[in-house]
């Protein structure tokens, strides 16, 4: 039995999705990963490429995708790479295969100066490789008896409309509008619908007498991102808007800390809320990472006087920071 570790190559392409459709249980027709995230999976993009593979005697065994992206924090540009569709065929479990390739990854990313790899998944399995959950997002939850109470029969000055990707004019403005949040990844306009639209999301403009107010992704019921031109003044009628064009029986936004307009506009409408942790991240060049963060944290709070000096010890290097 021969084992290969190394990177997929283009001519892979069949192979490599059976394989990770076949390890998360897609059937290949309404649900794969083709159709799921097509900005990564298409076969124009060449995702073998971006996978270390484990190949024994000529077949797939094991993948770990790695896909480059930018995010950028405040006009501050963080290098990152995610991790995703990491698949173990089910008779190669116990084998070390994840283990190799996510090794692999790591060394990757810290070849090209990545400043940090994201990733989702159980925490218990990512933290052998250097990955642990942060940040802080607030979970709103509004139900339709929460609706009816607030609103009743009152009727909405929006209009929730669904994007189409010849919606050229909006989504140049869509485009726009993204690039003005302090934090937003780095996204390809020509690209823009196909991205926001990945998943089974659904993409809506929020319009005014025709006039573009802002814009929404939706899974299901779930809030994705959310910007409004006046999130203050116009949030109610979001809300009646989108739930009526939704027909769900509840609505929830997954918020972070700096998007403050938007936390005080649902306060009076929430059932409940909770707090969460983000992703799992892996942090390898700790200074970028924290200034970046820390003039993010400046846009929403005071931060204390004094100093704090660290030592960390990165996969990357050794840093020694004085903050």
């Amino acid at each position: 039995m021969a084992i290969e570790y190394r990177l997929g190559r283009a001519e892979e392409y069949d192979d490599y999705i059976d394989f990770v459709n076949y390890v998360f249980g897609f059937n290949g027709t309404s649900s794969n990963f083709q159709t799921l995230i097509p900005y990564f999976y298409r076969r124009e993009r060449n995702p073998a490429e971006h996978n270390y593979l484990a190949v024994e005697d000529g077949k797939i065994k094991a993948a770990v995708g790695f896909f480059r992206h930018d995010l950028r924090v405040c006009g501050e540009t963080l290098r990152c790479t995610g991790i995703g569709s990491v698949a173990v065929h089910p008779f190669c479990r116990g084998k070390g295969y994840m283990k190799a390739l996510m090794k692999m990854t790591t060394d990757d990313m810290l070849a090209q100066n990545i400043d940090m790899g994201i990733l989702g998944g159980w925490r218990h399995r990512y933290q052998h490789f250097g990955y642990e959950r942060a940040g802080t997002a607030i979970m709103f939850r509004i139900t339709d008896a929460a609706m009816r109470q607030s609103f009743g029969d009152r009727s909405s000055t929006l209009t929730a409309y669904e994007v189409q990707a010849s919606d050229t004019e909006i989504l140049d403005r869509i485009a726009a509008d993204i690039e003005r949040q302090p934090v937003v990844a780095v996204r390809q306009r020509e690209a823009l619908h196909e991205i926001l639209t990945g998943r089974y999301y659904r993409l809506f403009a929020m319009l005014k007498d025709g006039e573009y107010r802002g814009y929404a992704v939706t899974d299901k019921d779930h809030f994705k991102e959310l910007v409004l031109t006046d999130p203050v003044a116009e949030m109610d009628d979001f809300l009646i808007a989108i739930y009526r064009k939704l027909g769900f029986s509840s609505l929830n936004f997954r918020l972070a800390p700096h998007q403050r307009a938007y936390i005080s506009a649902l306060i009076p409408r929430f059932d409940t809320y909770s707090l969460d942790a983000t992703r799992m991240f892996s942090i390898f060049r700790y200074r970028r990472v924290i200034d970046a963060y820390l003039k993010l944290k400046l846009t929403y709070a005071s931060l204390p006087d004094g100093e704090l000096c660290l030592r960390i010890h990165g996969a990357a290097r050794e840093e020694c920071l004085r903050i």
